[in-house]
Protein backbone atom coordinates (compact mmCIF):
# COMPACT_ATOMS: atom_id res chain seq x y z
CA UNK A 1 0.00 0.00 0.00
CA UNK A 2 1.51 3.15 -1.28
CA UNK A 3 1.45 6.39 0.58
CA UNK A 4 -1.03 7.97 -1.11
CA UNK A 5 -3.05 5.06 -0.58
CA UNK A 6 -2.69 4.74 3.41
CA UNK A 7 -3.39 8.52 3.05
CA UNK A 8 -7.06 8.08 1.79
CA UNK A 9 -7.25 5.05 3.68
CA UNK A 10 -6.93 7.36 6.93
CA UNK A 11 -9.09 9.84 5.91
CA UNK A 12 -11.57 7.64 5.01
CA UNK A 13 -11.81 5.96 8.18
CA UNK A 14 -11.25 9.70 10.12
CA UNK A 15 -14.90 10.68 7.77
CA UNK A 16 -16.48 7.76 9.29
CA UNK A 17 -15.56 7.68 12.88
CA UNK A 18 -16.60 11.22 12.81
CA UNK A 19 -20.21 10.02 11.08
CA UNK A 20 -20.58 7.78 13.54
CA UNK A 21 -19.93 9.55 16.56
CA UNK A 22 -22.52 12.05 15.57
CA UNK A 23 -24.71 9.41 14.64
CA UNK A 24 -24.56 8.55 18.39
CA UNK A 25 -24.88 11.86 19.28
CA UNK A 26 -28.13 12.23 17.35
CA UNK A 27 -29.93 8.94 18.40
CA UNK A 28 -28.86 9.57 22.32
CA UNK A 29 -31.59 10.10 24.53
CA UNK A 30 -31.90 13.84 25.38
CA UNK A 31 -32.85 12.89 29.15
CA UNK A 32 -31.22 12.86 32.10
CA UNK A 33 -31.35 11.68 35.47
CA UNK A 34 -33.44 15.47 36.32
CA UNK A 35 -35.91 14.33 33.94
CA UNK A 36 -39.78 14.13 35.17
CA UNK A 37 -42.85 12.47 33.86
CA UNK A 38 -46.23 13.73 34.85
CA UNK A 39 -49.79 12.64 33.92
CA UNK A 40 -51.46 16.38 32.88
CA UNK A 41 -55.26 16.14 33.51
CA UNK A 42 -57.71 18.82 33.15
CA UNK A 43 -61.15 19.05 34.49
CA UNK A 44 -64.13 19.51 32.14
CA UNK A 45 -65.17 22.89 30.44
CA UNK A 46 -68.07 24.24 29.85
CA UNK A 47 -68.65 23.55 26.41
CA UNK A 48 -69.60 19.97 24.88
CA UNK A 49 -66.66 19.25 23.20
CA UNK A 50 -64.59 19.98 26.84
CA UNK A 51 -66.96 18.79 29.04
CA UNK A 52 -65.34 15.78 29.70
CA UNK A 53 -62.23 16.68 30.66
CA UNK A 54 -58.30 16.35 28.96
CA UNK A 55 -55.22 14.00 29.49
CA UNK A 56 -51.57 14.66 28.58
CA UNK A 57 -48.30 13.52 29.02
CA UNK A 58 -45.72 16.17 29.99
CA UNK A 59 -42.13 15.81 30.21
CA UNK A 60 -40.03 18.34 32.49
CA UNK A 61 -36.32 19.19 33.02
CA UNK A 62 -35.69 22.21 34.02
CA UNK A 63 -31.63 21.60 33.81
CA UNK A 64 -32.02 21.10 30.04
CA UNK A 65 -35.08 23.29 29.42
CA UNK A 66 -36.99 20.01 28.05
CA UNK A 67 -40.79 21.16 28.34
CA UNK A 68 -42.76 18.60 26.11
CA UNK A 69 -46.53 17.89 26.56
CA UNK A 70 -47.83 15.21 24.49
CA UNK A 71 -51.35 15.86 23.28
CA UNK A 72 -53.68 13.07 21.53
CA UNK A 73 -56.70 15.39 21.41
CA UNK A 74 -55.43 17.54 18.74
CA UNK A 75 -57.26 17.81 15.43
CA UNK A 76 -57.76 20.09 12.10
CA UNK A 77 -60.56 21.91 12.57
CA UNK A 78 -60.77 22.51 8.20
CA UNK A 79 -64.32 23.27 6.41
CA UNK A 80 -64.92 19.56 6.38
CA UNK A 81 -64.90 18.81 10.27
CA UNK A 82 -67.82 18.92 11.00
CA UNK A 83 -69.10 16.27 7.93
CA UNK A 84 -66.05 14.23 9.08
CA UNK A 85 -67.11 14.21 12.84
CA UNK A 86 -71.01 13.25 12.14
CA UNK A 87 -69.51 10.68 9.63
CA UNK A 88 -67.27 8.79 12.15
CA UNK A 89 -64.15 9.38 10.40
CA UNK A 90 -62.17 12.27 11.93
CA UNK A 91 -58.75 11.89 12.17
CA UNK A 92 -57.18 13.39 15.82
CA UNK A 93 -53.31 13.53 15.83
CA UNK A 94 -50.74 13.62 18.48
CA UNK A 95 -49.20 17.45 19.01
CA UNK A 96 -46.32 18.22 20.93
CA UNK A 97 -46.43 21.82 22.59
CA UNK A 98 -45.09 23.55 25.78
CA UNK A 99 -46.67 23.25 29.10
CA UNK A 100 -47.77 26.90 29.60
CA UNK A 101 -50.72 26.31 26.75
CA UNK A 102 -52.00 24.12 28.86
CA UNK A 103 -51.92 25.95 31.91
CA UNK A 104 -53.22 29.24 30.29
CA UNK A 105 -56.16 27.11 28.47
CA UNK A 106 -57.14 26.09 32.03
CA UNK A 107 -57.45 28.96 33.15
CA UNK A 108 -59.03 30.73 30.71
CA UNK A 109 -61.68 28.18 30.83
CA UNK A 110 -61.82 28.03 34.57
CA UNK A 111 -61.02 24.00 34.57
CA UNK A 112 -58.52 22.68 37.36
CA UNK A 113 -54.84 21.62 36.42
CA UNK A 114 -53.13 18.57 37.93
CA UNK A 115 -49.93 17.02 37.68
CA UNK A 116 -49.21 13.49 38.42
CA UNK A 117 -45.98 12.38 39.07
CA UNK A 118 -44.93 9.17 37.67
CA UNK A 119 -42.48 7.13 39.31
CA UNK A 120 -40.86 5.52 36.34
CA UNK A 121 -37.42 4.31 36.01
CA UNK A 122 -35.36 5.82 33.73
CA UNK A 123 -35.08 2.95 31.70
CA UNK A 124 -39.29 3.17 31.58
CA UNK A 125 -38.96 6.79 30.38
CA UNK A 126 -36.75 6.23 27.90
CA UNK A 127 -38.92 3.95 26.61
CA UNK A 128 -41.76 6.02 26.66
CA UNK A 129 -39.75 8.78 25.01
CA UNK A 130 -38.40 7.48 22.40
CA UNK A 131 -42.37 5.60 21.87
CA UNK A 132 -43.88 9.61 21.53
CA UNK A 133 -40.91 10.80 19.67
CA UNK A 134 -42.07 8.23 16.89
CA UNK A 135 -45.69 8.16 16.97
CA UNK A 136 -45.20 11.96 16.76
CA UNK A 137 -43.57 11.45 13.32
CA UNK A 138 -45.77 12.32 10.72
CA UNK A 139 -46.51 9.04 9.00
CA UNK A 140 -47.69 7.94 12.54
CA UNK A 141 -49.02 11.07 14.51
CA UNK A 142 -52.55 10.39 12.83
CA UNK A 143 -54.99 8.10 14.50
CA UNK A 144 -59.20 7.87 13.76
CA UNK A 145 -60.55 9.00 16.71
CA UNK A 146 -63.54 6.72 18.43
CA UNK A 147 -64.58 8.40 21.65
CA UNK A 148 -65.44 5.64 23.51
CA UNK A 149 -62.35 3.51 22.54
CA UNK A 150 -59.71 5.52 21.41
CA UNK A 151 -59.22 9.39 22.40
CA UNK A 152 -57.15 11.63 24.07
CA UNK A 153 -57.12 9.72 27.38
CA UNK A 154 -57.29 5.68 26.65
CA UNK A 155 -54.58 6.48 24.15
CA UNK A 156 -52.35 7.02 27.28
CA UNK A 157 -53.44 4.45 29.25
CA UNK A 158 -52.55 1.91 26.46
CA UNK A 159 -49.16 3.99 25.47
CA UNK A 160 -48.78 3.46 29.23
CA UNK A 161 -49.34 -0.51 29.01
CA UNK A 162 -47.46 -0.57 25.98
CA UNK A 163 -44.18 1.03 27.38
CA UNK A 164 -43.97 -0.63 30.75
CA UNK A 165 -45.63 -4.30 29.87
CA UNK A 166 -46.37 -5.94 32.99
CA UNK A 167 -44.25 -4.02 35.15
CA UNK A 168 -47.66 -1.71 35.14
CA UNK A 169 -50.64 -2.93 37.34
CA UNK A 170 -53.54 -1.20 37.57
CA UNK A 171 -56.17 -1.74 39.95
CA UNK A 172 -59.29 -3.09 38.20
CA UNK A 173 -60.91 -4.79 41.17
CA UNK A 174 -63.65 -1.70 41.85
CA UNK A 175 -66.69 -1.80 39.12
CA UNK A 176 -69.30 0.65 39.01
CA UNK A 177 -71.21 -1.69 36.46
CA UNK A 178 -72.02 1.61 34.62
CA UNK A 179 -72.41 1.36 30.57
CA UNK A 180 -70.69 4.01 28.81
CA UNK A 181 -73.77 6.16 28.55
CA UNK A 182 -74.07 6.02 32.22
CA UNK A 183 -70.74 7.61 32.67
CA UNK A 184 -71.25 10.39 30.35
CA UNK A 185 -73.99 10.83 31.70
CA UNK A 186 -72.09 12.14 34.70
CA UNK A 187 -70.91 15.03 32.75
CA UNK A 188 -73.52 16.16 31.58
CA UNK A 189 -75.93 16.85 34.38
CA UNK A 190 -75.50 20.71 33.55
CA UNK A 191 -75.73 20.16 30.07
CA UNK A 192 -79.33 18.62 29.61
CA UNK A 193 -79.76 19.76 26.21
CA UNK A 194 -76.47 18.29 25.04
CA UNK A 195 -77.25 15.32 27.13
CA UNK A 196 -80.70 14.96 25.56
CA UNK A 197 -79.15 15.35 21.90
CA UNK A 198 -76.61 12.78 22.26
CA UNK A 199 -78.82 10.04 24.16
CA UNK A 200 -81.14 10.35 20.86
CA UNK A 201 -78.16 9.62 19.28
CA UNK A 202 -76.55 7.21 20.89
CA UNK A 203 -77.82 3.70 20.23
CA UNK A 204 -77.85 0.48 22.24
CA UNK A 205 -74.40 -0.20 21.82
CA UNK A 206 -73.54 3.07 24.09
CA UNK A 207 -75.42 1.11 27.27
CA UNK A 208 -72.90 -1.76 26.99
CA UNK A 209 -71.32 -1.89 30.67
CA UNK A 210 -67.70 -0.68 30.37
CA UNK A 211 -65.22 -2.85 32.76
CA UNK A 212 -63.08 -0.91 35.04
CA UNK A 213 -60.09 -0.36 32.19
CA UNK A 214 -62.67 0.70 29.83
CA UNK A 215 -63.39 3.36 32.62
CA UNK A 216 -60.09 5.45 31.64
CA UNK A 217 -61.42 6.81 28.70
CA UNK A 218 -62.58 9.61 30.59
CA UNK A 219 -59.40 11.72 32.18
CA UNK A 220 -60.77 12.17 35.62
CA UNK A 221 -61.10 7.87 35.26
CA UNK A 222 -57.27 7.59 34.08
CA UNK A 223 -56.21 9.89 36.77
CA UNK A 224 -58.17 7.53 39.11
CA UNK A 225 -56.55 4.78 37.66
CA UNK A 226 -53.24 5.97 37.88
CA UNK A 227 -53.30 7.10 41.39
CA UNK A 228 -54.06 3.22 42.51
CA UNK A 229 -52.06 1.62 39.85
CA UNK A 230 -48.47 0.02 40.30
CA UNK A 231 -45.07 -0.24 38.66
CA UNK A 232 -41.99 -2.60 39.17
CA UNK A 233 -38.80 0.31 39.39
CA UNK A 234 -35.53 -0.66 40.33
CA UNK A 235 -36.89 -0.78 43.52
CA UNK A 236 -39.30 -3.23 43.13
CA UNK A 237 -43.48 -2.40 43.26
CA UNK A 238 -44.33 1.12 43.77
CA UNK A 239 -47.54 3.47 43.39
CA UNK A 240 -47.45 4.53 39.79
CA UNK A 241 -48.03 8.19 41.34
CA UNK A 242 -45.03 9.53 43.21
CA UNK A 243 -46.94 12.93 43.79
CA UNK A 244 -49.61 14.91 42.78
CA UNK A 245 -49.63 18.75 42.20
CA UNK A 246 -52.90 20.91 41.35
CA UNK A 247 -51.63 23.99 39.87
CA UNK A 248 -54.69 25.71 39.45
CA UNK A 249 -58.37 25.58 40.80
CA UNK A 250 -61.39 27.17 39.16
CA UNK A 251 -63.04 29.69 41.58
CA UNK A 252 -66.61 28.91 39.78
CA UNK A 253 -68.55 26.38 41.32
CA UNK A 254 -71.02 24.65 39.37
CA UNK A 255 -74.52 23.14 40.44
CA UNK A 256 -73.59 19.59 41.56
CA UNK A 257 -77.94 18.97 40.99
CA UNK A 258 -79.02 21.63 38.22
CA UNK A 259 -82.59 21.28 37.64
CA UNK A 260 -83.82 19.06 34.22
CA UNK A 261 -85.26 21.62 32.51
CA UNK A 262 -85.54 19.72 29.23
CA UNK A 263 -88.11 17.10 30.82
CA UNK A 264 -89.99 19.97 32.00
CA UNK A 265 -89.83 21.33 28.52
CA UNK A 266 -91.52 18.14 26.77
CA UNK A 267 -93.82 17.52 30.04
CA UNK A 268 -94.81 21.31 29.09
CA UNK A 269 -95.12 21.10 25.40
CA UNK A 270 -97.50 17.96 26.10
CA UNK A 271 -99.21 19.56 28.47
CA UNK A 272 -99.96 22.89 25.93
CA UNK A 273 -101.12 20.60 23.31
CA UNK A 274 -103.62 18.82 25.29
CA UNK A 275 -105.55 21.90 26.02
CA UNK A 276 -104.94 22.99 22.72
CA UNK A 277 -106.88 19.90 21.16
CA UNK A 278 -109.89 20.71 23.47
CA UNK A 279 -109.37 24.49 22.49
CA UNK A 280 -109.90 24.16 18.74
CA UNK A 281 -111.28 20.42 18.74
CA UNK A 282 -113.93 22.57 16.29
CA UNK A 283 -111.26 23.84 13.69
CA UNK A 284 -109.60 21.17 12.49
CA UNK A 285 -107.06 22.98 10.36
CA UNK A 286 -105.52 24.03 13.38
CA UNK A 287 -104.77 20.38 14.42
CA UNK A 288 -104.22 19.47 11.17
CA UNK A 289 -101.22 21.53 10.97
CA UNK A 290 -99.68 20.61 14.09
CA UNK A 291 -99.57 17.22 13.25
CA UNK A 292 -98.11 18.07 9.49
CA UNK A 293 -95.35 19.80 11.46
CA UNK A 294 -94.74 17.15 14.29
CA UNK A 295 -94.61 14.78 11.61
CA UNK A 296 -92.36 16.81 9.89
CA UNK A 297 -90.01 16.98 12.73
CA UNK A 298 -90.01 13.67 13.50
CA UNK A 299 -89.64 12.27 10.43
CA UNK A 300 -86.19 14.00 9.56
CA UNK A 301 -85.05 12.93 13.09
CA UNK A 302 -85.90 9.63 11.99
CA UNK A 303 -83.67 9.94 8.93
CA UNK A 304 -80.97 11.51 10.98
CA UNK A 305 -81.05 8.46 12.98
CA UNK A 306 -80.98 6.47 10.17
CA UNK A 307 -78.03 8.05 8.16
CA UNK A 308 -75.96 7.53 11.51
CA UNK A 309 -76.80 3.93 11.78
CA UNK A 310 -76.03 2.44 8.65
CA UNK A 311 -73.92 5.53 6.51
CA UNK A 312 -71.23 6.51 9.22
CA UNK A 313 -68.55 4.60 10.86
CA UNK A 314 -70.02 5.43 14.33
CA UNK A 315 -70.49 1.73 16.05
CA UNK A 316 -72.64 3.55 18.99
CA UNK A 317 -75.10 5.11 17.27
CA UNK A 318 -76.90 1.85 16.06
CA UNK A 319 -79.78 -0.41 16.64
CA UNK A 320 -81.45 2.92 17.68
CA UNK A 321 -84.63 2.61 19.88
CA UNK A 322 -85.97 6.08 19.41
CA UNK A 323 -86.84 5.31 15.76
CA UNK A 324 -89.65 4.10 17.28
CA UNK A 325 -91.33 7.30 18.06
CA UNK A 326 -89.43 9.38 15.13
CA UNK A 327 -90.12 7.05 12.41
CA UNK A 328 -88.57 7.98 9.15
CA UNK A 329 -91.36 7.74 7.11
CA UNK A 330 -93.36 10.18 9.47
CA UNK A 331 -93.23 12.82 6.24
CA UNK A 332 -95.09 11.06 3.88
CA UNK A 333 -97.49 11.01 6.62
CA UNK A 334 -97.55 14.81 6.76
CA UNK A 335 -98.20 14.87 3.40
CA UNK A 336 -101.00 12.62 3.05
CA UNK A 337 -102.58 14.41 6.40
CA UNK A 338 -103.73 16.34 4.01
CA UNK A 339 -106.16 14.30 1.73
CA UNK A 340 -109.45 15.17 2.31
CA UNK A 341 -110.68 11.27 2.29
CA UNK A 342 -108.98 9.05 4.58
CA UNK A 343 -107.58 5.84 2.69
CA UNK A 344 -107.09 2.57 4.28
CA UNK A 345 -102.98 2.98 4.19
CA UNK A 346 -103.12 5.88 6.18
CA UNK A 347 -105.11 4.54 8.95
CA UNK A 348 -103.06 1.98 8.79
CA UNK A 349 -100.06 3.84 9.06
CA UNK A 350 -101.61 5.49 12.02
CA UNK A 351 -102.27 1.78 13.48
CA UNK A 352 -98.67 1.54 12.95
CA UNK A 353 -97.25 4.45 14.82
CA UNK A 354 -99.88 3.83 17.79
CA UNK A 355 -98.50 0.25 18.14
CA UNK A 356 -94.58 1.32 18.28
CA UNK A 357 -95.60 3.81 20.92
CA UNK A 358 -97.54 1.40 23.03
CA UNK A 359 -94.72 -1.11 22.71
CA UNK A 360 -91.75 2.14 23.78
CA UNK A 361 -93.95 3.47 26.87
CA UNK A 362 -95.00 -0.49 28.06
CA UNK A 363 -91.55 -1.71 27.37
CA UNK A 364 -89.44 1.92 28.66
CA UNK A 365 -87.19 -0.99 31.05
CA UNK A 366 -86.65 -3.74 29.08
CA UNK A 367 -85.63 -1.26 26.17
CA UNK A 368 -81.88 -2.78 25.13
CA UNK A 369 -81.28 1.43 25.06
CA UNK A 370 -81.64 3.48 28.00
CA UNK A 371 -83.86 6.41 27.34
CA UNK A 372 -83.76 9.81 27.94
CA UNK A 373 -86.45 11.22 30.58
CA UNK A 374 -87.40 14.00 28.06
CA UNK A 375 -88.29 11.07 25.55
CA UNK A 376 -90.76 9.96 27.29
CA UNK A 377 -93.60 12.71 27.50
CA UNK A 378 -92.53 13.56 23.49
CA UNK A 379 -93.80 9.50 23.02
CA UNK A 380 -97.21 10.52 25.56
CA UNK A 381 -97.42 13.29 23.15
CA UNK A 382 -97.53 11.32 19.81
CA UNK A 383 -99.68 8.81 21.74
CA UNK A 384 -102.44 11.34 22.42
CA UNK A 385 -102.34 12.80 19.18
CA UNK A 386 -102.48 9.51 17.54
CA UNK A 387 -105.34 8.56 18.93
CA UNK A 388 -106.99 11.91 17.97
CA UNK A 389 -106.16 11.41 14.17
CA UNK A 390 -107.48 7.89 14.42
CA UNK A 391 -110.38 8.70 15.74
CA UNK A 392 -111.26 11.80 13.05
CA UNK A 393 -110.37 9.73 10.27
CA UNK A 394 -111.99 6.50 10.98
CA UNK A 395 -114.68 8.98 11.06
CA UNK A 396 -114.33 10.46 7.50
CA UNK A 397 -113.49 6.91 6.48
CA UNK A 398 -117.05 5.72 7.69
CA UNK A 399 -118.64 8.92 6.20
Amino acid sequence: MNFQTKYFFKKFLFIIGILSVLALSAHSSPLTTNTKVYLVTMGPGDELYSGFGHSAIFFQDSTIGMDRVYNYGTFDFDASFYVKFTRGILDYMLSVHDFHYLLDDAKAEQRYLTLQELNLSAAQKEKLFVFLEHNYLPENKYYRYDFFYDNCSSRIRDVMSNVCGDSLKYDLSENRNLSFRQLIDLYLHDKRMQDFGMDIGLGAPADVKATPAQYMFLPEFLKQGFDKARVNTANGWQPLVAKETKLFSPTLVRDPEPTNYTAWACWALCIAVVVFTYIFMTKPFAGRAFDTVWFAVTGLLGWLLVFLWFFTDHNTTQVNCDLLWAVPTNIVAAILLWKRKSSKLLIGYLLFLLACCLALLFGWKYMPEEMNPAVFPLVVLSLWRLMKLLYDRMSLFHK
